[in-house]
């Protein structure tokens, strides 16, 4: 709900993190630490024991993302924001 919150009120910051390009490595040998730590606390959120963590928490963050940019233009109901996110963690949980 944070995350969606953010994308919501601070919508230029949003979009400068997590829509625009950048030169930033991600999921490569040279990925800052910076980059790796954000990952790695989501990963312990997500998918802590999963064989499959690091993709668990790629398709997790790829589904919240999605989720935040069709809320942001305003192409999904907002009214269904909770039952949404109760979906999401309920497919993602162990």
């Amino acid at each position: 709900m944070a995350y969606l919150a953010f994308a919501r009120e601070h919508p230029a910051v949003y979009e400068a993190m997590f829509a625009m390009r950048t030169n930033l490595h991600f999921a490569e040998a040279d990925t800052k630490s910076e980059l790796r730590d954000g990952f790695a606390a989501l990963m312990v959120a997500v998918a802590p024991s999963s064989s499959d963590a690091e993709i668990a928490t790629e398709t997790f963050w790829a589904a919240l993302h999605g989720l935040a940019e069709l809320e942001r233009s305003g192409r999904i109901r907002p009214s269904a924001r909770d039952e949404r996110i109760a979906l999401l963690c309920d497919l993602f949980e162990r």
